[in-house]
């Protein structure tokens, strides 16, 4: 998330970050301050939006598969550790999405693990491809 703070800081004329997490909105106020406070988060903790976005559950085998493991190495070395999922559903596959006028105009599903994030400085290009369209 620091990647996406950063790029996003970085340019006013980023587009809008707004995170959905399984989380309680109690559990949102206590967390989002320290991760990104001017951010606005939704709570869906029984998880409409991921579900409506298309979004996977993992199974506990590709858990326990090597390349989790080497995704989950990925990602610490890029500085993401592992939270406390406080009750989400920790098989559910998280996403990044792009939507204007109510469509998905660009989709990073993260199914290469933990360690697979998007190129979060392309996101700009695509929002600005979505708007011309």
């Amino acid at each position: 998330m620091a990647d996406l703070q950063a790029v996003a800081a970085a340019d006013p004329q980023f587009p809008r970050v707004v995170f959905v997490h399984q989380g309680t909105e109690e559990v949102a106020d206590a967390l989002m301050p320290k991760l990104w406070a001017e951010a606005p988060a939704i709570s869906d903790p029984e998880r409409k939006l991921y579900i409506g976005f298309g979004l996977k559950r993992t199974t506990a085998m590709k858990l326990l598969h090597p390349l989790a493991f080497i995704h989950g190495l990925r990602a610490l070395l890029k500085g993401h550790g592992i939270g406390s999922p406080r009750g989400a559903d920790v098989l559910q596959m998280p996403g990044a999405f792009l939507v204007h006028d109510g469509r998905i105009v660009w989709e990073h599903p993260f199914e290469g693990g933990a360690g697979d994030l998007p190129d979060w400085k392309d996101v700009k290009r695509r929002a600005a491809a979505a708007t011309e369209a």
